[in-house]
């Protein structure tokens, strides 16, 4: 499957091109290559800043199969943080009892998370 002959009709000019084998929408393998290669080198958009205005208001999301919260902090500071699945209800409902000011953020980078 990843062969570089099998997506050579891909590299072609563009009106000349074909789309992606289609094993390569539904096969795990490509999916955690893909995830590897791609989304977790870079910063990925995950959601607007204006979707949690206040300190200590926060949202859960899956991202290429990692739990995260992305919490609003007390210095207006936007950051996420990949969370464990069974930790992820305690750590929502200590963002919200404390209002987060005393809640440090994670800012996720795109190769380890440090503590702000």
């Amino acid at each position: 499957m990843f062969r570089p002959e099998t997506y050579a009709a891909v590299r072609r000019p563009l009106l000349e091109a074909s789309t992606l084998p289609p094993a390569c929408y539904t096969s795990p393998a490509f999916y955690r290559r893909e995830v590897q290669t791609i989304f977790m080198k870079v910063w990925n958009f995950i959601g607007r800043a204006d979707r949690i205005p206040d300190a200590g208001d926060y949202f859960t999301i899956e991202f290429a199969d990692v739990p995260v919260i992305v919490m609003r902090g007390a210095m207006a500071r936007c950051g996420l943080s990949p969370i464990a699945a069974g930790t992820a209800a305690r750590c929502c409902w200590m963002a919200r009892a404390t209002a987060a000011p005393s809640a440090a953020p994670i800012i996720h980078g795109p190769t380890t998370p440090t503590a702000r």
